[in-house]
Formats: C-alpha cells, sequence, structure tokens
C-alpha cells in the first residue's frame, strides 16, 4: 500500500519521479540552450578570425595557410652591397647568395644523415663542420634522429655586413620551409609534426679573415682554425708560405680566402632543434 495518495490517486513515489523527470527536462534544456549559445558564439568567432563557420575546418586551413607561407626577412641587401663591392670589387653576389642557399640544404642533410661528408667544401670552415658533428652527437646521445623533408628555401637576403678585429662578416638570412620532426629509437614521433611544413629562418656568416694579429688579439683563433695542418701551430702571418716551426709549405689563399663560418636557425639556440 502507498504510504500517502493525493485525491487524483498518485503516490509520493510517483509524485517524486515526475518531480526528477522535469528537473532532468530542465536541465536538459538548459544545457542545450547553453551549447547552442557557445556554438553560434564559436560559429561566429571562426566566421569572424577565418571567414569560415566551421572553426576545425578553419583552423586547418589556418594551419595549412600559415605552414606555406615563408617568414620575412631582415633584407638589407641593397644597403649592404655597395659597401662589400667597395671592399671587394670582385665580389659575386648571386654565386655567394647560391652557394649560401646549397650549404643551408647540406647543413640540415648532414644532420638527418649523420653525416658531415656534405659539408667537405673548401669554403666550409672545420669549426662549421665541428658544429654540426656536434648537434649529430648529442642527437645520438638521446636516442633521437631528426627528420628535415622537403626542404624549400624560398629568398635569400643579406642582413648585415660587418668588418673588425681583423675580419669581414657577411650575413645571409633565408626563408626556409621544410616538415621537421624528430623520432626515438622507436620510431616514434616525439618532437613536430610530419604532416605540414615549418617555416623559418637561417642565418649564414661568410668571413674573410684580413688580419689574423687582430684577430689573435680579439681571441677569435680559435673559431677559424688558422693553424698549420701539419703541426696544429698558430699562423700569425697572412703572407707567411711556410710554417715557422715545421717548415710545412702553408697555402696562402686557403688562409685569405671566404670561408662560411657558420650557420644556425635566426633566434633559436641549436640544441632546441625546433
Amino acid at each position: 500500500m502507498p504510504i500517502f495518495n493525493n485525491e487524483n490517486g498518485l503516490s509520493l513515489e510517483t509524485i517524486i519521479a515526475i518531480v526528477y523527470l522535469v528537473i532532468i527536462i530542465a536541465v536538459i534544456i538548459t544545457v542545450w540552450v547553453i551549447v547552442h549559445k557557445i556554438r553560434k558564439k564559436i560559429r561566429q568567432y571562426s566566421k569572424s578570425l577565418f571567414g569560415t563557420s566551421s572553426f576545425i575546418k578553419g583552423y586547418a586551413e589556418q594551419t595549412a595557410s600559415i605552414a606555406d607561407e615563408p617568414r620575412s626577412l631582415n633584407g638589407m641587401t641593397e644597403v649592404c652591397l655597395p659597401n662589400i663591392v667597395r671592399d671587394f670589387p670582385e665580389f659575386n653576389y648571386n654565386e655567394v647568395k647560391s652557394k649560401s642557399e646549397m650549404l643551408i640544404k647540406a647543413y640540415l642533410n648532414s644532420i638527418e644523415a649523420e653525416n658531415t661528408n656534405a659539408l667537405n667544401d673548401e669554403q666550409v670552415s672545420p669549426t662549421l663542420r665541428e658544429k654540426v658533428q656536434n648537434i649529430i652527437d648529442d642527437l645520438r646521445s638521446q636516442g633521437k634522429h631528426i627528420f628535415y623533408d622537403d626542404i624549400v628555401i624560398y629568398n635569400t637576403e643579406i642582413s648585415d655586413y660587418t668588418t673588425g678585429n681583423g675580419r669581414c662578416i657577411i650575413r645571409f638570412q633565408s626563408a626556409v620551409g621544410f616538415v621537421n620532426y624528430i623520432r626515438d629509437i622507436k620510431g616514434n614521433i616525439i618532437q613536430g609534426t610530419d604532416q605540414h611544413k615549418r617555416q623559418t629562418v637561417y642565418q649564414s656568416e661568410y668571413t674573410y679573415i684580413q688580419d689574423l694579429k687582430k684577430l689573435y688579439s680579439a681571441g677569435q683563433h680559435e673559431s677559424y682554425s688558422l693553424s698549420c695542418p701539419n703541426c696544429g701551430a698558430p699562423i700569425v702571418n697572412l703572407g707567411a708560405k711556410f710554417c715557422e716551426y715545421c717548415g710545412t709549405g702553408i697555402k696562402e689563399i686557403n688562409i685569405k680566402s671566404w670561408k662560411f663560418t657558420n650557420i644556425e636557425e635566426h633566434g633559436i639556440r641549436s640544441k632546441n632543434y625546433f
């Protein structure tokens, strides 16, 4: 027998059940209204931001657009080039620009291949090859393998030209795009993505040694490996034809010629890799 019946003969349990049902329906309607308002706001925001009412579609299109949009460069070619040609009338901008772009690709491919053979060029300094080998060794020690796929260089500009301390340095900036990611020893991607390109800027340094004595005074000798290839003794005289210590012949042109001394992702430390 029910504990209580009203005039219509409804039990207390039935009334409670009806109340719960009404509350549940009210909650469902309230949630639906809130969700509807939120979805409407998202569609409005997405349309204003991406030009489409679908946020997911808009975000995907925006990501793809960013992946294909080259980074801007600090282009100072028109300002710097006349000064460079004044100091070095034989300087061929287009040739060196092309060389810089090829070297950036060789730099990235060497890190991916874990081999510096692609950098065995007379215009690549020993310190740059050593830097790449250190990056390779560091990744190996962490059980990581970095990939640079579909490398594209969109544009290259001179960003700076400086002289002093016995050297001249031309800095190039290149807008570079590639698919960049890192796998662990199991082949799992642990950083980056293989789904779209990453756009960035790489900077290369093209250096000419003018005065070794000033270079020594500035503490830069080790950076350019200006030493006898036989005994390792320092070379302090640009006009020297033979090593003062062991007598080994020294080609003056190898000391005085331009060399690429550094490459790095602009504004990012090498160990971050991204």
